[in-house]
């Protein structure tokens, strides 16, 4: 297990398979078990805290996993305290460069049993830009971390800013704004 503190605010956590499998757990019962990743981000968080000084002082956490490869994960952690501004923790943005890319992605999504995510309140926009295509989704802490690494196969995840979002708006053409995660889908 790595520790790298990027800032006051944010840790990213590289955990090779050694690791995984010594804290008794697969990597896909973390992703599928609240209390198995909740215990596991706490023990965790703990040995942060320890190696390289990183305190959660009562912050919600926003917690991005991404299995890199079959042999290693990796966790950025983000504290979000009261004063910051929520909105730009809950925005992601993913690039296509076609879109055939994202019609595969709506296609893979329908074809799974996903169905976990019929409350999920995201909202999706798509925008043509310079002749990629732009997925930002907004309120994206309903998607777990396997959808949103399902999402990283077809696309690039890129960082969603105000910058990004001023000149899609501006510049990109909205080819539908605000949709939930069904009607993406049926646009497959």
């Amino acid at each position: 297990m790595k520790f790298e503190k990027l800032n006051d605010s944010k840790i990213k956590i590289i955990f090779t398979l050694t690791d995984i499998m010594s804290n008794d757990f697969s990597v896909d019962e973390f992703f599928e078990n609240n209390s198995v990743s909740s215990e596991f981000l706490e023990s965790v968080l703990g040995k942060a805290e320890k190696e390289v000084g990183f305190k959660t002082d009562d912050c919600k956490l926003l917690v991005e996993a991404i299995k890199s490869s079959k042999n290693e994960m990796v966790f950025t952690i983000t504290k979000i305290c009261e004063s910051d501004n929520l909105d730009v923790y809950l925005n992601l943005a993913f690039k296509f460069d076609c879109l055939d890319d994202f019609l595969n992605l709506c296609t893979y999504m329908k074809n799974m049993d996903f169905s976990n995510l019929d409350n999920c309140h995201a909202l999706f926009s798509l925008y043509l830009y310079n002749n990629s295509y732009y997925l930002c989704i907004s309120n994206y802490g309903c998607l777990n971390g396997l959808v949103l690494n399902v999402f990283n196969e077809f696309a690039k995840k890129i960082p969603y800013t105000a910058r990004l979002d001023g000149m899609l708006c501006e510049y990109g053409k909205a080819l539908f704004k605000e949709k939930d995660f069904c009607s993406c889908l049926n646009m497959a």
